[in-house]
């Protein structure tokens, strides 16, 4: 999931603040990136996964997989902090 939020926050600070240039080969363009580190932010193009198909199982195994995972992450991470240890 963090992995996804990261992505589309990369992708809402590459999108430009201002006006295109009407000069075709000026690519130039001012985005949220280049307040937050000084440059566009470049983020490698991703094949289009949309369209393939998953089968039931497969999905319902990642659904599995994703669930205990977060699970794990959230007993030992979290719950070891809601106790004092002396």
């Amino acid at each position: 999931m963090s992995t996804v939020l990261t992505w589309v926050e990369a992708c809402l600070n590459s999108s430009p603040i201002t006006s295109l240039s009407s000069d075709p080969s000026d690519l130039s363009y001012l985005t949220p990136g280049h307040f937050l580190i000084g440059d566009a932010i470049a983020a490698v193009p991703e094949r289009d996964e949309t369209t393939t198909f998953v089968t039931p199982l497969e999905r319902w195994r990642r659904i599995t997989q994703y669930s205990q995972l977060l699970w794990k992450r959230w007993s030992t991470e979290y719950l070891g902090q809601l106790q004092e240890r002396v």
